[in-house]
């Protein structure tokens, strides 16, 4: 135990002064009352808890919600639209498509490869059904 606690309990208990008795037990009755007046506040309307929790400082609640609209109106004049992509691309200049095809074959040179790639020809795409195929279905 705490050597504080040995001294109280070695005390002799006081008795209460009669001058301390009403006030004590007016204190007592007025107690329930309070708890009436408790459960009346928790049916306060949202404005009047904001109001009650905001008042201590209201004009620093204030700058700081007027500093969120303007953070949020120089956000929005900021905002830029969306990029619009185009929906075709432009066709190849002539030229460019040469240079292109001279690149790919100095590539192909310096690969060491024996052919060069053919540019001109275009790829057949690998979903196309193979004449092979349809052709022993039909059989």
């Amino acid at each position: 135990m705490d050597p504080f606690e040995q001294h109280l309990q070695r005390q002799a208990p006081r008795e209460i002064p009669a001058s301390w008795r009403d006030p004590i037990l007016t204190a007592a009755q007025v107690a329930p009352a309070r708890d009436l007046s408790l459960r009346e506040s928790a049916r306060l309307t949202f404005r009047e808890r904001l109001n009650a929790w905001l008042w201590p400082h209201p004009i620093a609640w204030s700058a700081l919600a007027a500093c969120w609209v303007v953070i949020l109106a120089v956000n929005l004049s900021l905002h830029e639209p969306a990029p619009v992509m185009a929906k075709k691309s432009a066709p190849m200049a002539p030229d460019t498509l040469a240079e292109l095809k001279r690149e790919r074959i100095l590539l192909a040179e310096v690969e060491g490869l024996s052919e060069p790639p053919d540019v001109d020809r275009a790829k057949k795409s690998p979903l196309q059904p193979r004449t092979e195929c349809t052709a022993q279905a039909m059989v």
